[in-house]
């Protein structure tokens, strides 16, 4: 690029040539210049400038707006620069290219100007690199936080909310206008003794993180289970500014879970012989009237194949059944069994097939109950009975 003609400045023609403004010029904090408003050429650069790009004055002054804006930033340049012919001052945010090859954010101001005769523009650039990557991660932090799942509150360090996301709105019922500024205990139900709150509030005021489960109530009373973890935010002196609350509703595995535990102490309770095997006839599950009428430890039958308690006089036939049938719907009737010891009875059986969601069977479930007593009562009423003919 050939040097740019050298500008007299024996006799400043306007502000820009005066001494005062030349010193402001030159000792802005920001990198500032002058350009030449038809060549694009610049005229002056100040020493924030050369330092923060890299380029020396000289270097400058034979360079034009072309050698910092990206090539695909000048159409727009250029009908930001035609407008200041009708618009004097401008604002607006781009990118700059420094020496080095770094591409930085900038926000830059447009002044139009008389330059000792020439038709000039002032600009000064504020690197605001940092503050877009901050703001393009709080963005993403944001993003991430409204599109999860999981209900999450931030509160300033009273408590006080701040900011919700969608899901906390969908699990509690309230808006994010209602809870603007209001303090989570809101939520509370009564189901919690007033220590269980002070503990909580002991934890995270002293900058530790709190997980546990407890019972909230929502905008319309329904009472609901939730798993909750609050960390405290802390900035660089320490001090704790805010609070993130991550909230899962669990009401339906709690119910679940109830439910599992009634079933498991019914199960463990029955007096009939209940299994559950897989389709390998491996045994996965034997409750306690099992174990004790059989004779074997629950470790002793778990992953054992059920023809381990049958008996070998049992028929081949029936037992080929048992499985087919039990796919098809269930299978009813009476085999012979064999306890640990070696002796024999006989069982009445009940079987059923356990489904995935798709369908699929993924298990059969036994129960089967000890009927040689009502075998010998059968046949001692057969036997009086053939006494009397």
């Amino acid at each position: 690029m050939s040097p740019q003609k050298a500008v007299p400045r024996s006799k400043p023609e306007s502000e820009a040539g005066d001494e005062s403004f030349r010193l402001l010029f030159h000792n802005h904090p920001l990198p500032t210049w002058l350009y030449d408003l038809e060549t694009l050429a610049f005229l002056e650069a100040n020493d924030a400038a050369v330092k923060h790009y890299g380029y020396t004055r000289d270097e400058f002054l034979r360079m034009t707006l072309r050698n910092i804006f990206l090539p695909e930033d000048m159409t727009r340049l250029l009908d930001t620069i035609t407008n200041l012919n009708l618009w004097p001052q401008h604002s607006s945010e781009w990118r700059h290219a420094l020496k080095s090859g770094r591409i930085i954010g900038v926000e830059i101001t447009l002044q139009t100007l008389k330059f000792y005769g020439r038709s000039a523009v002032l600009m000064i650039a504020n690197d605001i690199t940092e503050r877009k990557k901050a703001e393009e991660s709080q963005l993403l932090l944001t993003t991430a936080l409204e599109s999860t799942a999981n209900g999450v509150a931030i509160t300033d360090h009273r408590g006080s909310v701040v900011w919700v996301n969608r899901a906390f709105t969908e699990m509690t019922g309230y808006t994010e206008a209602e809870v603007q500024g209001r303090n989570l205990r809101l939520l509370k139900s009564g189901m919690q003794e007033d220590s269980f709150y002070r503990s909580l509030w002991d934890t995270i005021s002293e900058g530790n993180v709190w997980r546990g489960e407890l019972i909230n109530k929502k905008k319309d009373g329904s009472l609901y289970t939730e798993d909750m973890t609050i960390t405290p935010l802390k900035n660089a002196n320490g001090e704790i500014t805010n609070f993130i609350a991550v909230k899962q509703d669990i009401t339906e595995r709690k119910n679940a879970e109830r439910e599992l535990t009634l079933m498991a102490q019914t199960v463990a309770s029955a007096r009939d012989c209940i299994s559950i095997t897989d389709l390998q006839d491996r045994l996965l599950f034997v409750n306690d009237a099992f174990c004790e009428t059989y004779g074997y430890t629950t470790g002793e039958l778990v992953g054992k194949d059920v023809s381990m308690v049958r008996s070998p006089r049992m028929s081949a036939e029936i037992s080929d059944r048992i499985l087919p049938a039990t796919l098809e719907g269930g299978w009813h009737g009476e085999l012979l069994n064999r306890r640990k010891d070696g002796s024999e009875f006989p069982v009445e059986l009940w079987t059923s097939v356990v489904r995935d969601d798709a369908g699929a069977p993924v298990a059969l479930v036994g129960v089967s109950r000890n009927i040689a007593d009502r075998r010998l009562a059968e046949e001692q009423l057969k036997e009086s009975e053939e006494q009397f003919r």
